[in-house]
């Protein structure tokens, strides 16, 4: 399997995660639903402007679509995972703030400029 293709099955399993249509993805991105359809299927090199700009769409890091999680185990990321990722990019810096205090509480550390 190419590095194009692995990208593309990554891309294309985060999005089934999220719950997004190939349409929504495209609408969310900039480009048609094909063009999706050609990234997921690996015909297509994904640009880097092109990788962060789907990254931000599915609330991921550019590395999740880089990487192989079940090579790289300890970044795996579950669907709860990827619903508070997004949750979190949608708060203020203050929310996150608060929420780096209540998970320090918690024992869990949780780096922020503002803790």
């Amino acid at each position: 399997m190419t590095f194009n293709q692995q990208l593309g099955k990554r891309l294309k399993q985060y999005r089934l995660l999220r719950g997004l249509t190939q349409a929504q993805v495209a609408a969310k991105i900039g480009c048609s639903y094909q063009m999706v359809q050609k990234l997921e299927s690996g015909i297509n090199q994904v640009a880097a402007e092109r990788l962060t700009t789907i990254s931000t769409a599915l609330a991921i890091s550019p590395l999740d679509l880089l990487f192989d999680q079940e090579a790289f185990p300890e970044m795996a990321l579950d669907r709860q995972d990827l619903v508070l990722a997004a949750a979190l990019a949608r708060c203020t810096h203050e929310q996150k703030a608060a929420i780096a205090r209540l998970l320090n509480v918690f024992g869990v550390t949780a780096e922020s400029e503002a803790a």
